[in-house]
């Protein structure tokens, strides 16, 4: 028997609307929906699975390779360029080109990399097991931020190294530039012979015993915190840092004080600077006997090294400037040649600023320690090229006689007799030292106790950083000041008898060297 379409129908006529399992329609649509929705949840999840666990795509990455996960450094434009052999030929192209660039010399570059792979490489590779990104780079990076002022952005376009990792480098390569490059190359004379170095340039011009020249230079602040600018914005009409300097005659710094606030004047910062400190009262210098001649042409010894100052800084006898209250003729003549050797510094502030950018423009840093480690940094890497270019003869130091010249030796006891006739005020006594508080830094504090206001005198140990003083605490700026202790009476007088030592030296100096001006080595 033959079996018909309609044999094969599991429908009935009569429960059309329900199917084997005994649901309607509707019932099995949804249920088919759902079902669906599933699946679909699962490939999604077996997709998102597929991709967590594989880390490149397969496609190649511009600028790098997806075996080792990071960017072709050496590929870079810098990379690129240190590998020129060219760079290596002193007075080639290439040379010249990176020297102008980075401001810095190949072969110092070469030092400062080496140096800093001392401290930075720990490991050949990262934590990922990848190579690590070339030191060379990132001290390139340094170089240009501060050499031109640019951000960490602009670093990445032309080394590829990220922005995160300058910024950590940046700042870390400013802690150990402080901490071991700057106490190397920036540094007071420590013996006679350094000493007696950078006072036979002073000598030559008519100006013995100086044994630098000391001036506050100001770095505009372009970040500065909304609480500092009260602090911040002295003299200059802009948020400023103050750091006290003191350089050589022939461009050399010998100190660098961690920067004031702009409101200080140059009479509070000088008070806490160590350096000035150790000309004050350290014995290389309280006892350097340097010869000077009087009206007369007789030459005698005195004591005492100092530094040249502008009128802004305290009468002290190891300060030196020039005054504008006198007209007489041979003072007026000292006070100028005084102000044009003083030049020293204010040149060194520009050469400074014309090799670093950074500190010219505003900066943004908002943190005054790594503006500290920056300067600090700054200089002494100048004072490297300094070095650099004296051993390549590009500039000859002073020649300086240990002998003393032509001198009766009974008239070695001059001083002590010429400074008698004058009070005997240039003679130096040990004194309590509670005699000495006069110079040391003095903060007054304003406080309400009980409805009254208490002021009570605060004196600090020499070299304590006082920028951020009224700054902690519940004590507001306005409720701090700074002492204006009175210089004593011997002092002073210490400070006129100098002078006129000086002014009777250059006079004879001018008598001998008509046509003598000041010289720069």
């Amino acid at each position: 028997m033959m079996l018909g379409d309609d044999d094969f129908n599991l429908w009935d006529d009569d429960d059309s609307s329900d199917n084997d399992d005994g649901m309607s329609d509707e019932e099995a649509e949804f249920m088919r929906r759902e079902w669906e929705d599933e699946e679909d949840e699962e490939e999604d999840e077996e997709e998102m699975k597929t991709k967590t666990k594989s880390r490149n795509s397969g496609n190649k990455r511009p600028g790098g390779t997806n075996r080792t996960g990071r960017p072709n450094y050496w590929a870079s434009t810098w990379g690129v360029m240190l590998l020129q052999p060219e760079l290596q030929i002193q007075g080639s192209h290439a040379w010249k080109t990176f020297m102008r660039r980075f401001r810095i010399p190949h072969s110092i570059f070469t030092r400062l990399v080496s140096w800093t792979k001392g401290w930075h490489e720990k490991k050949s590779t990262d934590v990922a097991g990848r190579p690590r990104c070339p030191t060379e780079l990132k001290v390139l990076g340094w170089l240009r931020m501060v050499g031109r002022a640019v951000c960490f952005d602009d670093v990445e376009e032309l080394s590829y190294v990220k922005p995160s990792t300058m910024h950590a480098f940046f700042h870390k390569f400013n802690v150990h530039a402080r901490e071991e490059l700057y106490p190397i190359h920036v540094q007071m004379p420590s013996n006679i012979e350094e000493l007696m170095e950078i006072e036979a340039a002073y000598a030559a011009v008519g100006i013995p015993g100086a044994c630098g020249s000391m001036d506050v230079v100001h770095i505009p602040l372009g970040a500065c915190p909304h609480g500092l600018i009260n602090v911040c914005t002295g003299k200059e009409g802009y948020p400023t840092l103050g750091y006290n300097v003191i350089c050589d005659h022939r461009g050399r710094a010998l100190s660098l004080m961690p920067g004031a606030y702009g409101t200080m004047n140059d009479k509070t910062i000088v008070k806490s600077d160590e350096a000035v400190e150790t000309v004050k009262n350290g014995n290389l210098f309280r006892d350097f006997r340097y010869q000077v001649y009087r009206r007369d042409g007789i030459p005698f010894f005195t004591k005492g090294a100092y530094l040249i100052v502008d009128g802004g800084y305290l009468r002290w006898k190891c300060l030196q400037c020039g005054l504008k209250h006198s007209s007489d003729e041979n003072y007026v003549l000292w006070r100028r040649q005084m102000e044009s050797v003083r030049k020293d510094v204010e040149c060194y502030f520009g050469r400074l600023k014309q090799r670093f950018r950074v500190i010219r423009t505003p900066n943004l840093l908002k943190d005054k320690v790594q503006i500290d480690n920056m300067m600090f940094s700054i200089v002494a890497i100048q004072n490297m090229l300094l070095d650099y270019t004296i051993a390549a003869e590009e500039m000859q130091s002073w020649s300086v006689q240990f002998k003393w010249q032509s001198c009766d030796p009974h008239n070695q006891e001059s001083p002590e007799m010429f400074l008698e006739r004058l009070h005997a005020a240039d003679q130096e006594h040990e004194q309590e030292e509670d005699d000495y508080r006069w110079y040391l830094p003095v903060v007054k504090k304003k406080a309400r106790r009980n409805g009254r206001w208490i002021e009570t005198n605060e004196y600090h140990e020499r070299g304590a950083d006082l920028s951020e003083v009224g700054l902690r605490g519940c004590l507001k700026p306005a409720d701090f000041g700074w002492e204006e202790n009175e210089v004593p009476d011997s002092e002073k007088e210490g400070f006129t008898v100098r002078q006129n030592i000086l002014v009777q030296n250059f006079e004879w100096f001018c008598k001998q060297n008509p046509s003598r001006f000041w010289l720069r080595s």
